[in-house]
């Protein structure tokens, strides 16, 4: 489950093997392999045990989220290409089948191993460790491929050529968030605690503004509400100490005051797509991530762009005012899902993952934005709100399940 995962979120990346459609053809073929092998797995398993009947526990952000797929496809009648919105559409329900059979297989295997669950903060928890490693070997390994210079040449921001270095940070802090969940149910432990390191040194690298400061806030939640007291100070004087390296490394060092306040340099970019864009196609928008007519917003007021780099400004561009509607229920009812979320330590994941990809939405591609890694993580939460854990089994499946498991050990 780990490999297919790991596989999957590398998917994201730009393997730097030819030119740009080598690339982008080797990103489908390794996210749409995992796919598939996960549906495989899927039915063979479920007929090798028992095709268990998943109870839902809190439908309506997976549906809405599907209601705004639906959106997204009718947009195809209108869109200014169709080519680009069939495409990053299809990426992303591909993203969303793989999100809801992945859940079902993992659910499926609980079931008939109850005495050997997986959990999803687990696997998550590894996955995005394993990168983070092999993020940070490579910045000292193949430093050109792995930087990425800006600000003059004056920043080096983990990531380089081959991710967004704000999706970087984003996915460091999510793992971290997994390693806390992980805390939660099993105690501190310290090769828990060395992964919580490589994740913040990580982010350091990155350099990322939103990506830093979710970093220190979800640490210090998590920190408060640990009952040990000798770790709360601990942990929160490592924290106070590094703060201000922080702050004057990274904040500071890039851009001036209006863009270190709003975490971003787009803010006249955002305007302008609201007071001129929006008002061209109001209700419908121009289609699934387009922006405009062209390939580029054009304007002599801001810069110029494919996308908003906001994902709630990119909604509305791309679907009007009534995707921004139903993105806007969507959002509201997956946070009353988390906040109805009885387990403690998944609480708190889908929290801290919820919180993380809303922040970094405001400032990148987002969950609603061009296809990216954010996505995904979002599709895995709803699938997570979506089915119950508790399910009552039927006499039959009870019986198949048990015989599966006697066969197979």
């Amino acid at each position: 489950m780990v490999a297919i995962m790991l596989i999957k979120v590398l998917g994201f990346f730009s393997i730097l093997v030819g030119g740009i459609g080598v690339i982008q053809a080797i990103k489908i073929v390794l996210r749409v392999s995992m796919t598939l092998l996960t549906v495989l797995l899927y039915f063979v398993y479920t007929n090798k045990h028992a095709s268990v009947h998943m109870k839902l526990a809190q439908p309506f952000p997976f549906f809405l989220y599907c209601t705004y797929l639906l959106l997204g496809f009718a947009s195809l009648l209108w869109t200014t290409n169709l080519a680009f919105s069939a495409t990053q559409l299809a990426m992303t329900i591909e993203g969303c089948v793989f999100a809801l059979i992945y859940q079902k297989l993992l659910l499926t295997y609980n079931y008939s191993h109850d005495g050997q669950p997986i959990q999803l903060n687990l696997i998550l928890g590894y996955t995005l460790f394993i990168i983070s490693c092999g993020m940070i070997v490579g910045m000292f390994v193949a430093p050109d491929v792995f930087y990425r210079h800006t600000h003059g040449g004056e920043v080096a921001r983990l990531g380089g050529l081959l991710q967004n270095p704000n999706e970087v940070g984003m996915m460091c802090v999510i793992g971290a968030a997994t390693i806390y969940s992980l805390m939660k149910e099993q105690g501190v432990k310290p090769f828990y605690i060395f992964m919580i390191l490589i994740f913040a040194y990580t982010t350091y690298e990155t350099k990322s503004r939103s990506s830093s400061a979710a970093f220190l806030i979800f640490t210090s939640v998590f920190i408060m509400q640990y009952k040990n007291k000798v770790l709360k100070v601990v942990f929160m004087s490592m924290i106070i100490a590094l703060a201000p390296v922080v702050f004057f490394t990274i904040f500071l060092k890039q851009g001036d005051v209006q863009e270190v306040m709003t975490m971003t340099g787009r803010t006249d970019f955002w305007k302008v797509l609201l007071t001129e864009g929006l008002p061209r196609n109001p209700w419908l928008g121009n289609g699934y991530m387009r922006l405009s007519y062209s390939d580029y917003y054009y304007t002599h007021k801001a810069m110029n762009a494919s996308m908003a780099h906001n994902t709630y400004v990119e909604v509305l561009m791309n679907l009007g005012l009534i995707g921004g509607f139903i993105v806007f229920w969507q959002i509201v009812t997956t946070a009353v899902g988390i906040i109805n979320t009885k387990d403690n330590a998944s609480q708190y994941l889908y929290a801290t993952m919820f919180a993380e990809l809303l922040l970094n939405s405001v400032t990148e591609f987002g969950i609603y934005g061009h296809n990216n890694y954010g996505i995904l993580f979002y599709q895995l939460l709803l699938v997570s709100l979506l089915f119950s854990k508790e399910i009552r089994l039927s006499v039959i499946q009870k019986i198949r399940l048990r015989n599966g498991s006697l066969l197979s050990s």
